[in-house]
């Protein structure tokens, strides 16, 4: 067959924007209303935890909103010490953390977190309580970022590829007292 005396045919421009994406190796995210809606979230629930070779350690926060500020308790364990501290996010804070949880990518696909090496398993979990349901943002992906994420909206998984969780945890982190289980870290270690 001969191509050069061909005419190109016209093509339309879905055609185009799916063939880009193809050829880009890019599937198109999946929108969801809740992720927008995560500003309005009544609750946070954040559950951070590591296991592995040493001792392991967990913390978990219980969140209000109480106004535009959200209040409640932090759970500290490493090894066998234990401690409770009272935790406040101010409204700026809590709001740019559920903004930026809201703007990560869904992309539709099981989740399989990244496990490369052993002796290793960070585990996070954060719980988003919206008027009419939950929305679920984990990793148990190891690395720097924890990336993939995993986001479960009612009876759907989507995976979130990107480090947009972990930095919006990052910054929220000063805030929950990070200070209390490095201390009970130093304190396990010392009767080691």
């Amino acid at each position: 067959m001969n191509f050069r005396n061909r005419r190109a045919q016209p093509c339309c421009s879905a055609c185009l924007l799916i063939l880009a994406g193809m050829l880009a190796g890019c599937t198109p995210g999946v929108e969801r209303p809740e992720m927008k809606r995560l500003t309005e979230a009544n609750s946070i629930h954040i559950q951070e935890g590591w296991g592995g070779l040493g001792i392991a350690s967990h913390a978990e926060y219980v969140l209000k909103r109480e106004g535009n500020a959200f209040k409640g308790e932090g759970h500290f364990t490493v090894g066998r010490l234990e401690e409770k501290a009272s935790i406040e996010l101010p409204p700026d804070v809590a709001q740019k953390f559920l903004r930026q949880l809201g703007e990560a990518k869904l992309e539709k696909g099981p989740y399989t977190p990244l496990i490369q090496h052993t002796d290793d398993y960070p585990s996070f979990r954060i719980e988003l309580g919206l008027a009419g349901g939950t929305v679920v943002i984990h990793s148990e992906s190891q690395g720097e970022y924890h990336v993939p994420w995993a986001a479960e909206i009612g009876s759907q998984v989507y995976v979130i590829d990107s480090e947009l969780p972990a930095r919006a945890y990052m910054d929220l982190k000063p805030d929950l007292k990070p200070e209390i289980r490095e201390r009970l870290a130093n304190e396990a270690s010392k009767r080691r």
